[in-house]
């Protein structure tokens, strides 16, 4: 999204998310979809609460066991206000059907309680990016 409104691929990403999954620059194909109007009607972003939010929903209501970046389409759907009135827009009263694929599965078990954990320690592991088995910090600067 950024790059779109810069007019130019991000090559290096910084960002410390939960979805980890989503953390790496887009490639050339890719950038070449994404960056034309004629084929993207708008890109929409989530907070980190709604990703989490939309995690507990799936595991509380499917009892499937998903990665964060896995349900940021959910997220959209549920809580982002732009894609809600574009599709209010668009749709009109016939509204729309709306399809959305949870896909990766690239987690383990102890990641995601410290997602959920309300105690200090694992927010700031989690702020660090530090996610490994082994304690060890997951979170770096991906080139593309």
């Amino acid at each position: 999204r950024r790059g779109v409104q810069a007019g130019q691929r991000i090559a290096s990403v910084k960002t410390l998310t939960i979805a980890d999954g989503l953390r790496t620059p887009l490639g050339d194909y890719t950038w070449a979809v994404i960056s034309q109007p004629d084929y993207v009607c708008g890109l929409y972003a989530v907070s980190e609460q709604n990703i989490s939010d939309a995690m507990k929903l799936v595991l509380e209501r499917t009892k499937c066991f998903v990665e964060p970046s896995a349900v940021v389409g959910l997220a959209t759907v549920l809580y982002n206000e732009d894609f809600r009135a574009m599709v209010q827009r668009e749709a009109g009263d016939e509204g729309w059907n709306v399809g959305v694929v949870f896909s990766g599965g690239n987690t383990t078990i102890e990641a995601i309680t410290k997602i959920f954990a309300h105690v200090p320690e694992a927010k700031a592991e989690r702020h660090e990016g530090v996610v490994g088995r082994d304690a060890s910090s997951q979170v770096e600067n991906v080139a593309g």
